[in-house]
């Protein structure tokens, strides 16, 4: 089962003994609310600072590890600044002013312990345009997409403005219509079903979103 959190900065998912995402100053909300289980570790989808603003702080209150796509980790660390399009440039120089620790390190998502044998019922899907390491999350029939989809008053693409290669983006996105699931749990926003994604997609195809 999928258990949605909190929701601060963004929606914070609980999968088996894997938190998703970590929001902003959550760590003593979350801290307090899953102290009943033993954390396995820490699963960012992306490296947005709404996302992994706490992660560093919890990866000690649960001396646990954080894991990433590969291409998404160096962002995370603050090796790398993400780079936008278009107006999103804004965004890459709004960025500069978040000040926040950072996580000592960060394992690819294929070194998740047991991973096989704990998650089998769990995929991690490469998903990339809105950030260059973005993931999703598929399991058994519940798809936990990160900002890859929005949903406000109905499910909807993230702006363009927010991705750094939209073109890359939309594919990932028909990438996923191909999966088997039956709820989306989105980075912001309440869960979707998998009839209100597939009207997106067959906008998306007429040319209309």
């Amino acid at each position: 089962m999928v258990e949605r959190l909190l929701e601060k900065g963004c929606n914070i998912y609980l999968i088996d003994n894997f938190l998703v995402d970590t929001g902003i100053n959550t760590a003593d909300m979350l801290s307090t609310r899953t102290l009943r289980r033993k954390i396995k570790g820490i699963i960012l989808t992306h490296g947005h600072y709404d996302h992994i603003q706490s992660a560093a702080i919890l990866q000690k209150k649960f001396n646990c590890p954080i894991f990433a796509h590969e291409k998404e980790i160096p962002f995370i660390l603050g090796k790398e600044r993400i780079q936008y399009s278009g107006i999103g440039k804004i965004l890459s120089l709004f960025d500069r002013f978040f000040r926040f620790e950072r996580p000592g390190e960060v394992k690819p998502v294929s070194e998740i312990p047991n991973f096989v044998e704990e998650g089998k019922n769990m995929k991690i899907i490469h998903t990339p345009g809105h950030t260059p390491g973005s993931i999703s999350i598929l399991y058994k029939n519940q798809l936990v997409c990160g900002d890859l989809l929005r949903v406000k008053k109905g499910i909807s693409l993230s702006p363009k403005a927010f991705c750094t290669d939209y073109r890359e983006y939309l594919k990932s996105v028909k990438k996923v219509s191909s999966l088997r699931f039956e709820k989306i749990f989105p980075g912001h926003g309440e869960p979707a079903e998998r009839r209100d994604f597939d009207k997106l997609i067959e906008r998306i195809r007429n040319g209309s979103d």
